[in-house]
This record gives C-alpha cells, sequence and structure tokens, in this order.
C-alpha cells in the first residue's frame, strides 16, 4: 500500500573532532571504526543511515547535511537529528531532490551487553 518499514537494530557512537552543524565531515578514521565496529557488534548488517545530536539543533535539515548525507549515505538511507536538551527527534530521507521529515517511527532502546573475555 506504499508504506515503508525500516528497523534499525543498532547504533554505534563515533566521536568526531571538530563538528558542528555547519561543519559535518567522516574522515577515513571515522569510516574505519565505523566498519570495524559494525563488523565486531553487528556482523551482516547493513548501514542504513547517521544520527546527527547537538544542543539546541533545529531540526531541519541543512544544505551541509543534505550534502554530506548524499555523498556518504545516499537517497535510500536515513538521518536521525536530535535535540538532547529537550530530547526531540526527527527522521529524514530523501524523496523528489529533498530531505523530507518522515513521520510514524517509535524508539525502542536496549542497551548491548559488554563481553568481556578472562
Amino acid at each position: 500500500s506504499g508504506i515503508t518499514y525500516m528497523f534499525i537494530r543498532g547504533a554505534l557512537d563515533v566521536e568526531a573532532e571538530d563538528i558542528s552543524a555547519e561543519h559535518i565531515e567522516f574522515t577515513e578514521k571515522m569510516w574505519k571504526k565505523i566498519q570495524e565496529e559494525t563488523e565486531k557488534y553487528f556482523e551482516g548488517q547493513e548501514i542504513v543511515g547517521w544520527f546527527f545530536s547537538q544542543p539546541q539543533l533545529l531540526l531541519k535539515v541543512s544544505e551541509v547535511m543534505s550534502k554530506v548525507h548524499m555523498k556518504h549515505f545516499g537517497g535510500e538511507k536515513v538521518l536521525m537529528l536530535m535535540e538532547p536538551q529537550e530530547r526531540e527527534d526527527a527522521f529524514f530521507r530523501y524523496e523528489n531532490n529533498e530531505m523530507v521529515r518522515l513521520g510514524g517511527y517509535y524508539l525502542y532502546y536496549e542497551k548491548i551487553p559488554v563481553c568481556r573475555r578472562i
């Protein structure tokens, strides 16, 4: 019926250096960590998008965000924005040559237990 469902099963925390809503860069070092941790924690899973959070962030996709999204993730992936102080969030997807805000989603959090070797 024209409804798309996407299930996101996990997330990785990737530290970025000197990043802001006006300057977003995915460095080779960041991509290396993403690939290593994806293989370690989410073997066989596909990267379905990215996340950006910053205090006082407007839940709108800037031109910078749109360019980064298309360069690294393309039209089939999603972008989640979150304003951490207000705990507001929104998902976006590239449709008809623009980033469009998506509705009708739910977030469930379940922390992955850390495995330790003795």
